[in-house]
C-alpha cells in the first residue's frame, strides 16, 4: 500500500516539465545550507546512520571472511574434501587419514577426480640461515599440492611429484609471499638460502604467488615442506591418522562420480586395518560396523576452517541482533524525519500553494535523507575496517593470532550500499509522504501546530516498534552473559589455576630406557624452579585440542560396550597431584609403573568405571586396548574422578589413564620426542619461561609456556564473544528506544501544551499533571513489552544452542528485564512529565 501510495504521488502530472539533474543540484545546495543552519540534527541522523550500518558491514565482514568468501585460487568451486566417520560407533566426521590411506586412495584408478594432501599447519621453531630461533607456521603437504591448486611461484620453483619419491630425499621449502616480503625484505637472492626445522636443513626453492595463505582459514602458511619430510615411522604407520586429503575435480566430472572410485579404495583400506587388528574375541557385529564405514566427500571451495566450526552459529546470531539493531536506528530516524515534518508544515503548505507538486516535495526529501545516508554509508566501510580487526583479534587466543583476509572488495561495497539504500527507502520514504501530504488552508492557518492524530499514531506505533526490538535483545544478553558466567564457574574435574603448560620438544634420537631417564630428570629439575609446587608431564595436555581415541574391552566379560571409546591420557608421576585431579580409590602412579618392564597398570575415571564395570568396584580389575592382538591386559590400580578433557558444556569423557612409557610402544619416533610438561605453582611466567629453559638446556627445546586457565577460556572464546556483543549492542538497543520514548513524550507534551493548561486552570496539581505523562509513557512501553515478549518466547528455541546452565524461557531473566524497560521508560519520560507540570496555564490558554 505504502509503494502504491508513492506510484500514484510521483505519476502525478506535473505543473511544469522538470530537469531532474537540475532539481538534485538544487535539492542538494538547500540540504548543505540547512546542515549548516541545523548541524545538531544532521549530526545525530548521521551518527545514528553510521552506527546502524557500520555494526551490519563489520559482522558482514566476519561473516563473508569466515564462512562465504572463496579460497584465492583457480576454480574453487571444483575443490573437494574427503571426511570419514571418527569410529564405528560415531556420526561425527574426521578428516584426518593415514598417509598410507592417501597414497592408496591416489593409486585407485579413478578418471573423476587428482587427490592431493597436506597436514595440518603447525606452530613450530625454525632458524634462517643459521640466525636466531624464530616462531613460524609450517605446512607439510604432497608434492603436487600447488599443481592442483594452480598456484604459481613468483621466484624459483613450487613443490613438485618428485620432491615425494623417497624419505627424506628432498629437503626443500617454498616459504609465502607474505615471509619473503617481512622476514627477507623481498630479497631476490632467496632461492638457496636455509631454513633449519628441528633436525631438518631444508633449502628454499621457490616463493608462493601474493594472497595464499593455505587451505586452512584463519591461519597463515609461512612455508611449505614436502610431505616426505616427515619422519619414516609417521608416514609407515597405517593406524597415525596425520594428513588430510583433498581433491580438484576434473572438467566436466561432478562429485558423485568421484566419490564411487573413492569408496572402493577406502572399503579396501578398512577391510586391511580389520584384518590387521582381527582377534578371535572380537564381536562380528563391531568388525562389520567398522568395515562398513562410509567416506564423505565434501565440496571444500572455503577452505577448511575451525573458525567455522567454532563461531559459525555465534556469527550468524550475531548477524541477526546487528540487523535488529539497524532497525531501531532506522526508527529513531524515522521519527526524527516526522518531527521535522511536523515543524515544516507552514513550509509545504506555503510550497504547495505557490505550484509545487507533492512529488517534488517528496524527492526533495529524500534528498535530505539521501546525502546523510551516502556519508554515513562511508564513515561506516571506515568503521569496519577499524572495528572487524579488533573483533578477530578479541577472538584471537593468546598464543595465536588468527589471520583472517579483512580486505575492502566489491561484496563488502555492495552489502554496505544495499543497506543504506534500503534504510533510505524504507525509512525516509514514510516522513517524506506524511510531511507532504499536509492540508495546505491548515498548514497555512495553524503553523507548526499538528493535529493529524494519524501521525501521532505512527511515531508512537515506531516507539512501540524499538522498545518491542529492544526486549529480546536485552533477553538474549542477560542469558548469554548468564552463560559466560556458568562456563567460567563450572567445575572442570580440576583446578587450572596456577598451572601452566609448556610444549616440549626433546632433541637427538637415543634409546627408549634413556628417554624416559630425561625425561624424569626434565620434570623434577622443574621442581626445583623456585615458586614450583608440583609438575607432571602428559603427550597431550587438557583442553590442548588433541585427542587419542582408542577402544577398550575388560577381561572376563563376554560383551564390548555398545560405545567402546574412550580418550587414552599418558601421564608421568605427580600428573594428577599437578593438576589438583582427586584419585578417589586406590593410588596413583608410582616410579616402579614407568619402567619399560613393568606390569602394565592403568588409572581410570569414573565414566569409563561405569561404562566397564557398572556398579562394581575397577580397582584390581583388567582391561585391554581392542587393537591390542594378542590383548595386553592392565590392572586399573585407580580410579579418578571426572574432568572435563576439551569442552565445558559437554559432560565428562571416558578417560584411560596410563604411564607415558606405553607410547613407546608405538614404531612412530615424533611420538616419542614430543611431551607436555604441567607446572603448578606462583611463579610469574615472566620469570618462569627463561628458568625452565636454563633447566632444559640443550638437550630439550621449550616451544610454548601458557597457562592452563587460557586453554580452558579459549574453549568458549565463542560465547564470550556472543556475551559481549548482545550486551553491547542491547545496550545500544535500549539508549535508543528510550531516547525514542523521550523524544515522544515531548512531542506529546507540546503538542498538549493547552490541553494541560486547561487542566491545570480548572484545578489539576503538578502531580497528577507529571502522572498522566508517566502514564502515557508506561502504555506505550507496555505495549512494546507485550509484543517484546511475544517475540522473545518465539525466538527462545533459536537462543537454546548456544545456552549453558539457563533455560532460554527463563522467567527470571524475563521478569528482570520488563523490570529495566519500565524503571528506564520512567526515566526517560520524567522531564517531559517535569517540564508538563510547570506548564502556565494563563500563557498556554492565550497561546492557543
Amino acid at each position: 500500500m505504502l509503494f502504491e501510495r508513492f506510484r500514484r504521488v510521483i505519476s502525478k502530472p506535473r505543473v511544469q516539465p522538470s530537469n531532474w539533474w537540475k532539481d538534485f543540484k538544487q535539492d542538494f545546495r538547500y540540504v548543505v545550507r540547512g546542515f549548516y543552519r541545523a548541524p545538531g540534527f544532521a549530526i545525530i541522523i548521521m551518527l545514528t546512520f553510521t552506527f546502524g550500518i557500520g555494526a551490519n558491514t563489520t559482522v558482514f565482514t566476519l561473516v563473508d571472511a569466515v564462512m562465504l568468501k572463496m579460497l584465492p585460487v583457480r576454480d574453487p568451486a571444483s575443490l573437494i574434501q574427503a571426511f570419514h566417520p571418527q569410529n564405528a560407533a560415531s556420526a561425527e566426521l574426521d578428516d584426518s587419514f593415514s598417509y598410507r590411506s592417501f597414497v592408496g586412495m591416489s593409486k585407485a584408478e579413478n578418471p573423476y577426480v587428482d587427490l592431493f594432501a597436506d597436514v595440518p599447519i603447525r606452530d613450530s621453531s625454525v632458524r634462517i640461515n643459521g640466525g636466531p630461533e624464530e616462531r613460524a607456521h609450517n605446512q607439510a603437504v604432497s608434492g603436487n599440492y600447488f599443481e592442483k591448486l594452480s598456484v604459481h611461484p613468483v621466484l624459483g620453483r613450487t613443490l613438485s611429484p618428485e620432491d615425494d619419491e623417497a624419505y627424506g630425499a628432498h629437503p626443500v621449502a617454498v616459504i609465502s609471499y607474505s615471509m619473503w616480503q617481512q622476514r627477507f625484505r623481498k630479497d631476490p637472492g632467496v632461492i638457496g638460502q636455509k631454513l633449519r626445522l628441528g633436525n631438518n636443513l631444508l633449502q628454499i626453492v621457490g616463493v608462493a604467488q601474493p594472497r595464499f595463505f593455505g587451505l586452512e582459514i584463519g591461519k597463515e602458511v609461512d612455508f611449505w615442506t614436502p610431505l616426505t619430510i616427515e619422519p619414516a615411522g609417521n608416514l609407515d604407520n597405517p593406524d597415525l591418522r596425520l594428513v588430510r586429503i583433498f581433491g580438484r575435480l576434473r572438467p566436466g566430472a561432478s562429485t558423485a562420480q568421484a566419490s564411487g572410485p573413492l569408496q572402493v579404495a577406502f572399503h579396501q583400506q578398512l577391510v586391511e586395518e580389520a584384518q590387521r587388528h582381527a582377534r578371535p574375541d572380537l564381536p562380528r557385529e563391531l568388525v562389520e560396523k567398522f568395515t562398513a564405514q562410509k567416506l564423505a566427500i565434501t565440496e571444500a571451495a572455503r577452505g577448511v576452517s575451525y573458525l567455522r566450526r567454532d563461531y559459525g552459529r555465534p556469527l550468524v546470531l550475531s548477524m541477526i541482533i546487528v540487523a535488529f539493531i539497524l532497525i531501531i536506528a532506522c526508527i529513531n530516524i524515522a521519527n526524527l524525519l516526522l518531527a521535522k515534518g511536523t515543524a515544516r508544515q507552514r513550509e509545504m503548505a506555503v510550497r504547495l500553494s505557490l505550484g509545487a507538486t507533492r512529488s517534488r516535495l517528496v524527492r526533495q526529501m529524500l534528498v535530505e535523507s539521501l546525502i546523510p545516508a551516502i556519508i554515513a554509508a562511508g564513515a561506516a566501510l571506515w568503521f569496519s575496517r577499524w572495528a572487524a580487526p579488533a573483533v578477530v583479534r578479541s577472538l584471537s587466543p593468546p598464543n595465536l593470532q588468527i589471520q583472517l583476509p579483512l580486505d575492502l572488495d566489491a561484496k563488502m561495497l555492495g552489502f554496505t550500499a544495499g543497506a543504506a539504500i534500503c534504510t533510505l527507502l524504507i525509512f525516509g520514504l514514510v516522513p517524506a509522504l506524511r510531511s507532504s501530504s499536509v492540508n495546505i488552508r491548515a498548514g497555512l492557518k495553524g503553523g507548526v501546530r499538528m493535529t493529524d492524530l494519524a501521525g501521532a499514531r505512527l511515531t508512537k506505533g515506531l516507539v512501540i516498534s524499538q522498545v518491542a526490538l529492544s526486549l529480546p535483545l536485552l533477553v538474549s544478553a542477560v542469558l548469554l552473559l548468564r552463560t559466560f558466567l556458568n562456563l567460567i564457574s563450572t567445575d572442570a574435574g580440576f583446578d587450572r589455576h596456577n598451572v601452566v603448560i609448556a610444549r616440549i620438544e626433546i632433541e637427538g634420537v637415543r634409546p627408549d630406557e634413556q628417554l624416559v631417564a630425561s625425561w624424569e630428570d626434565l620434570r623434577r629439575r622443574a621442581e626445583s624452579i623456585p615458586g614450583v609446587e608440583s609438575a607432571g608431564l602428559s603427550t597431550f595436555s587438557l583442553f590442548s585440542g588433541t585427542e587419542d581415541k582408542t577402544f577398550v574391552r575388560s577381561m572376563g566379560s563376554s560383551q564390548v560396550p555398545q560405545d567402546p571409546s574412550c580418550i587414552l591420557v599418558t601421564v608421568s608421576e605427580n600428573f594428577f597431584r599437578t593438576m589438583g585431579t582427586r584419585i578417589l580409590a586406590g593410588r596413583d602412579f608410582e616410579p616402579r609403573d614407568f619402567n619399560l618392564s613393568a606390569p602394565p597398570v592403568a588409572i581410570i575415571n569414573e565414566k569409563l568405571a561405569h561404562k566397564l564395570f557398572p556398579n562394581e568396584n575397577p580397582i584390581g580389575k583388567n582391561l585391554s586396548w581392542l587393537g591390542d592382538n594378542p590383548p595386553r591386559w592392565k590392572e586399573i590400580i585407580g580410579l579418578a574422578q571426572d574432568v572435563k578433557y576439551s569442552n565445558l558444556r559437554a559432560p565428562a569423557s571416558p578417560l584411560l589413564y596410563e604411564p607415558y612409557t606405553v607410547i613407546y610402544r608405538y614404531p612412530n619416533p615424533s611420538v616419542k620426542r614430543w611431551m607436555s610438561l604441567e607446572i603448578r605453582g606462583r611463579a610469574e611466567i615472566a620469570s618462569l619461561l627463561p628458568a625452565l629453559k636454563r633447566e632444559a638446556g640443550q638437550e630439550f627445546t621449550v616451544h610454548d609456556l601458557i597457562p592452563q586457565s587460557v586453554l580452558v577460556d579459549n574453549s568458549f572464546i565463542g560465547e564470550r564473544l556472543m556475551a559481549d556483543l548482545t550486551t553491547c549492542f542491547a545496550l545500544v538497543s535500549l539508549i535508543l528506544a528510550m531516547i525514542g520514548l523521550y523524544g515522544i513524550m515531548s512531542y506529546t507534551v507540546a503538542q498538549r501544551t493547552a490541553e494541560i493548561g486547561i487542566r491545570m486552570a480548572l484545578g489539576a496539581t503538578p502531580g497528577k499533571v507529571t502522572s498522566m505523562v508517566l502514564r502515557d509513557s508506561l502504555k506505550i512501553t507496555g505495549a512494546g513489552i507485550a509484543l517484546g515478549t511475544l517475540a522473545a518466547v518465539a525466538g527462545a528455541r533459536l537462543l537454546g544452542a548456544f545456552l549453558f546452565g539457563v533455560s532460554a524461557r527463563d522467567p527470571a531473566t524475563l521478569a528482570g528485564v520488563i523490570a529495566v524497560l519500565l524503571v528506564s521508560a520512567l526515566v526517560a519520560a520524567y522531564v517531559p512529565a517535569r517540564r508538563a507540570s510547570h506548564t502556565d496555564p494563563v500563557i498556554a490558554i492565550r497561546q492557543e
